[in-house]
């Protein structure tokens, strides 16, 4: 974790984070709720709690990734040698651990792989840790995960333009990142079902492929790819469950 930074307030004052006739405050996390104030307007009172209350979430998305990361060097524990106690290491010095307690959290937690690979790489950020200690770590969560695979140049790059409002498109825009456009040569014209009924095995599969086949070559502007799935369909097992599934047609309709 990163040091608590000195002059937290000096720092503030003169990087202008906070505007000085403003009522915002960037390290509140405390949720508002129902303080619409009668002395401002409806849309000013609605813009300042919810854009409050995003920034919180924010922060404790931040927060949260911080943990995780934390956590995926804690609860893991190295093996040894039984005898010597030694820690087990490979050929390449690193120390074997056994982390089916941290396995086990993202589990319980419902974390999928591709959002714990991201929370890793928000929550291992030096980049982000400041940027939450000194108040201008943006508040979308996506453009947090974006900073955090950002190179330290790039960062430095951006830090300028990093507020709570920042957003993904700005950062690119700063960075020089483009949009390319790119456009398929082909329209998707229409897609083709065939009704589980008619296809009752490989032989049938193979009649229809035949007749399509056919009708593509008198058509050469039309492209026709085959699903896989019924190519390499087990037949005989979905002859069973088709046999099945018409039986309770039947018994329903009976």
């Amino acid at each position: 974790m990163v040091e608590s930074i000195p002059d937290l307030e000096k720092h503030l004052d003169s990087t202008k984070i906070v505007e000085s006739n403003s009522n915002f405050n960037p390290f509140n996390n405390t949720i508002c709720d129902n303080e619409i104030k009668k002395s401002e307007t409806a849309f000013e009172s609605f813009f300042k709690q919810i854009r409050e209350n995003m920034n919180i979430r924010g922060r404790a998305m931040f927060v949260v990734c911080k943990d995780v990361y934390i956590a995926s060097k804690v609860l893991k524990t190295a093996f040894t040698n039984k005898e010597t106690g030694e820690e087990l290491k490979n050929a390449s010095g690193e120390v074997y651990y056994n982390d089916s307690e941290y396995k086990k959290l993202i589990k319980d937690l419902l974390i999928s792989p591709s959002t714990e690979r991201k929370y890793l790489s928000v929550g291992s950020s030096k980049s982000l840790q400041k940027a939450y200690d000194m108040g201008y770590l943006p508040k979308g969560w996506t453009v947090q995960y974006y900073l955090s695979t950002l190179t330290n140049e790039e960062f430095e790059t951006v830090r300028p333009i990093l507020t709570i409002d920042t957003t993904e498109a700005m950062i690119k825009k700063k960075l020089g990142i483009k949009k390319v456009k790119t456009s398929k040569p082909n329209y998707s014209f229409a897609s083709i079902e065939v009704s589980k009924k008619s296809v009752k095995g490989r032989e049938d599969y193979n009649v229809l492929k035949t007749k399509l086949d056919n009708f593509l070559e008198d058509t050469p502007d039309l492209i026709c790819t085959f699903s896989d799935g019924l190519r390499h369909m087990n037949w005989s097992k979905f002859r069973n469950t088709l046999d099945e599934h018409m039986v309770t047609e039947e018994k329903e309709c009976a």
